[in-house]
């Protein structure tokens, strides 16, 4: 289980320096800015597909509320 976690956090993290990393060689921003930002958006998207997800017919709850 905190080995799953741990590659989860680990792939968040490879993703935000690759954003950095693009962020900074092809548009000369700041790296850690770009990198914060990328967490930031993973993160609020992951929880509006969260909320959504547990929404009436939505992929947690197929059913809504009927039943």
């Amino acid at each position: 289980m905190l080995r799953a976690r741990l590659q989860g956090l680990a792939i968040w993290v490879a993703i935000a320096a690759c954003a950095g990393v693009i962020g900074h060689y092809g548009f000369g921003a700041n790296f850690w800015l770009v990198a914060i930002l990328t967490i930031m958006s993973l993160v609020v998207n992951g929880w509006i597909i969260e909320w959504e997800d547990r929404q009436p017919g939505g992929w947690l709850n197929p059913k809504g509320s009927d039943g």
